[in-house]
C-alpha cells in the first residue's frame, strides 16, 4: 500500500515538471490546476523545487484567466520557499515583476528586474534577460527617466540581433503596455496588432484573448469606440473559446463601456449586469469597482431607482483604496447623488474628496499626455527604437515561419518519398516473394494456385527438404502434355492460352487444402502433396485424366493430345530432389491421350 502511495506522488511530481516544461501561454486546464494544488497540499511529500514548479504551474494558468492578482500571489509563495535553484528564483521574480507591473507599481518592478537581471548573468538566461532588461526601460520610461530607458532599450536591440532565440511576443507586451500607460496610444496600438499577428503565426491562440483586450483598451483610450468595441468583442469570443471567464468579464465590462459611450444605455446596462455577475465572484477589485462606477453612470440613464445601489457598493469598495484617475468620478457621481438626495453637507464632502484626488493625478496626467520640452528628444528615441524592435521581431517571425515552412515542405517531400519507395519494395517484394518460411513451413501460396515456374523450384526443394528432416511421406506427381509443341504449332496463341488455363484449372480443382501445385514449363506441372501416399494420389490422378480428356475434347476437337502422368515417393536414398524428379518425368506410369 505504501508503495503504490510513493508511486502516486512520483507520477505528480513527473506531471508538475510535464506542465512546467510547457509554454507559460498554453498551460490553461482544470485537471493541471488539481494536480498542482494537491501537490502544495501535500508539501510534506515532495521537494521544494517541484512545490515552486506547482506554484510556477498555477500562476501561469491565473495569468491566462485574466487573474493577474492570483498568479501575483501565487509567485510570492513560491519565492518564500528555500533551497531553490536560480532558474527556479528567476522564473518567479520575473512573474512578481509582471504583477508589479500589471499594478502599475514601477518602483517595484525597478527594484525585482534588478534583481533579476542579476540572477540571468549568472545563469547565462539571455531570452529572460532581455525580458527583464524591457521591464526596466518602460518602467524607466514610465517614471519619467527616458534617457535611461534609452540606453536600457539600445542594449534590447544589441542583444535581440546577437541571439536568435528570445521571447518577441513577451518583449513587445511589455513594451505595449507601458505606451498604454504613457497614453501614447498609437504606438500601444501598433505593438498590440503586431504582438496578435505573432500569436496567429505561433498558433498561441489560449492567450490571444488578453492582448485583443489591451488592444481594445488602447482604442477605447483613443476615443476609436468602432475599434474598441470590435477588439472587446473578438477578446469576448476567445474567452468562450477556452473557457475564460474572467477574461470575458473583463471584456463585457469593455463593451459595456463603450456602449455607454455610444449612447446605447439599454445594451451597455445588460452587458455590465452580466460582467458584475462574473466579477462579484473573483478577487479583483479594482476591476469590480470599475463595473460598479460603470453601472452607476449607465442606471442613471435606464432606471435611475437602482442607481443609488450601485454606487453605494461603489462606495464601499473605494474606502482606504488608492484609486486610478479613472475611477475617482465616483465621489463626484456620489457628490451629485447626495446633491438630488438634499444631503448637502455629504455633497461637500464628496466634492472636496474628487477635486483633491483629481489634483492628485493631474500632474501624473500630463506629465504623461505631454512630456517636458528636455525630454521629448530622448522619448522620441525611445518610441523609435521600440518600433524598431517590433520591426525586428516581424523579420525574424517571418524568418521562423519560412524556416518552418521550409522544415514542413521537406518533411512531406520525404515522408511521400517513403511511402513511394515503400509501395516499389512492396512490389518488388511481392513478384520475387520467397515460398518458404525458415521453420513454420508455410507457404505464399494457397492450395488451389498454381506456382509460376520460379516458385515451383523454390516451393519443390523447401517440401523435399521438410519431408525428408522431418520424416513424413511425401508424394510428388508429374504431369505433363507430351506433345505440346504439336499442339502449339496446329493452334494460335489463343487456344493455346485457352489449353493452358485448362489445365491450371482443373489442376487447381483435384488437389486437397495442404497440396501444392506448380508450372514447370508450358503443358507441365508437378504436385506436392505432403503427408500423403501415392496409392491415394494415384486415384485422384486417374480422376483428373478423365476430366482433361472431356474438357479438352470441348476445347480442341479432332486434335489428339497426349498427357501422360505419375507419382511416387522419394524414400531416404533420395537425396537430391531434381534427379528424383528426373527419375519420376522418365517413368511415366499412365497415359491419356485424347482421340
Amino acid at each position: 500500500m505504501e508503495g503504490s502511495a510513493d508511486k502516486t506522488f512520483e507520477n505528480k511530481a513527473n506531471e508538475i515538471e510535464k506542465l512546467f516544461l510547457l509554454h507559460e501561454n498554453i498551460v490553461s486546464n482544470d485537471k493541471a490546476i488539481i494536480t498542482a494544488q494537491d501537490v502544495i497540499q501535500n508539501r510534506t511529500k515532495y521537494s521544494n523545487s517541484t512545490i515552486a514548479r506547482a506554484f510556477i504551474v498555477l500562476a501561469n494558468i491565473a495569468y491566462n484567466k485574466g487573474d493577474s492578482s492570483q498568479a501575483f500571489q501565487f509567485a510570492l509563495d513560491g519565492l518564500s520557499l528555500s533551497g531553490l535553484s536560480d532558474e527556479l528564483k528567476l522564473n518567479l521574480i520575473l512573474k512578481i515583476t509582471k504583477g508589479y507591473y500589471k499594478e502599475l507599481q514601477f518602483e517595484e518592478v525597478l527594484e525585482h528586474a534588478d534583481l533579476a537581471l542579476k540572477l540571468t548573468y549568472g545563469i547565462e538566461q539571455v531570452p529572460t534577460r532581455i525580458i527583464a532588461l524591457s521591464y526596466k526601460a518602460m518602467a524607466l520610461s514610465t517614471l519619467g527617466e527616458p534617457e535611461k530607458a534609452n540606453t536600457i532599450l539600445n542594449k534590447i536591440e544589441l542583444l535581440i540581433q546577437n541571439n536568435q532565440f528570445f521571447e518577441h511576443i513577451s518583449v513587445l507586451e511589455i513594451l505595449a503596455d507601458a505606451y498604454l500607460f504613457q497614453r501614447d496610444f498609437q504606438t500601444a496600438i501598433s505593438l498590440y496588432n503586431k504582438v496578435i499577428t505573432l500569436k496567429f503565426d505561433r498558433a498561441q491562440l489560449i492567450n490571444l484573448g488578453h492582448t485583443f483586450l489591451s488592444l481594445a483598451k488602447a482604442y477605447h483610450s483613443n476615443v476609436k469606440l468602432d475599434d474598441a468595441y470590435n477588439a472587446y468583442w473578438e477578446s469576448r469570443v476567445h474567452a468562450g473559446e477556452y473557457n475564460l471567464p474572467i477574461q470575458a468579464a473583463l471584456a463585457d465590462l469593455g463593451l459595456g463601456q463603450v456602449l455607454y459611450q455610444q449612447e446605447k444605455f439599454t445594451q451597455a446596462y445588460k452587458v455590465l449586469k452580466e460582467a458584475y455577475s462574473a466579477l462579484s465572484k473573483e478577487d479583483l477589485v479594482s476591476s469590480y469597482l470599475d463595473t460598479l462606477i460603470a453601472l452607476a453612470m449607465t442606471s442613471e440613464k435606464v432606471d435611475s431607482r437602482e442607481q443609488e445601489n450601485w454606487l453605494a457598493k461603489a462606495q464601499k469598495l473605494a474606502q482606504g483604496r488608492t484609486l486610478t484617475s479613472e475611477q475617482i468620478v465616483v465621489f463626484k457621481l456620489l457628490a451629485e447623488m447626495s446633491f438630488k438626495n438634499e444631503k448637502f453637507k455629504e455633497a461637500y464632502f464628496y466634492q472636496a474628496r474628487y477635486l483633491s484626488l483629481f489634483q492628485t493625478h493631474f500632474p501624473i496626467l500630463k506629465r504623461t499626455l505631454a512630456p517636458k520640452h528636455t525630454q521629448k528628444s530622448s522619448v522620441s528615441n525611445n518610441r523609435q527604437l521600440v518600433m524598431k524592435l517590433s520591426d525586428h521581431s516581424d523579420l525574424s517571425v517571418n524568418y521562423e515561419t519560412k524556416f518552418k515552412k521550409q522544415e514542413m515542405l521537406i518533411f512531406w517531400l520525404s515522408f511521400v518519398l517513403i511511402i513511394v519507395l515503400t509501395v516499389l519494395i512492396i512490389i518488388w517484394v511481392r513478384r520475387n516473394r520467397k515460398t518458404h518460411e525458415h521453420y513454420s513451413g508455410s507457404t505464399e501460396f494457397n492450395g488451389n494456385t498454381i506456382a509460376s515456374p520460379n516458385q515451383t523450384k523454390q516451393l519443390y526443394q523447401f517440401m523435399f527438404k521438410m519431408a525428408r528432416k522431418y520424416q513424413y511421406p511425401l508424394t510428388i506427381s508429374y504431369i505433363v502434355v507430351e506433345n505440346w509443341n504439336e499442339l502449339a504449332f496446329h493452334f494460335d496463341k489463343k487456344t493455346v492460352r485457352e489449353v493452358n488455363n485448362t489445365l491450371s484449372t482443373l489442376i487447381s480443382e483435384y488437389i486437397n487444402e495442404f497440396d501444392r501445385a506448380g508450372k514447370i514449363n508450358d503443358g507441365e506441372y508437378i504436385l506436392m502433396c505432403p503427408h500423403q501416399h501415392s496409392k491415394v494420389i494415384q486415384s485422384n490422378l486417374d480422376k483428373l485424366a478423365e476430366a482433361l480428356k472431356v474438357r479438352f475434347f470441348a476445347n480442341i476437337g479432332d486434335f489428339s493430345v497426349k498427357i501422360k502422368y505419375s507419382c511416387d515417393m522419394p524414400s531416404v536414398q533420395d537425396i537430391d530432389p531434381y534427379l528424383f524428379l528426373s527419375r519420376l518425368s522418365e517413368s511415366h506410369s499412365k497415359t491419356s491421350t485424347k482421340k
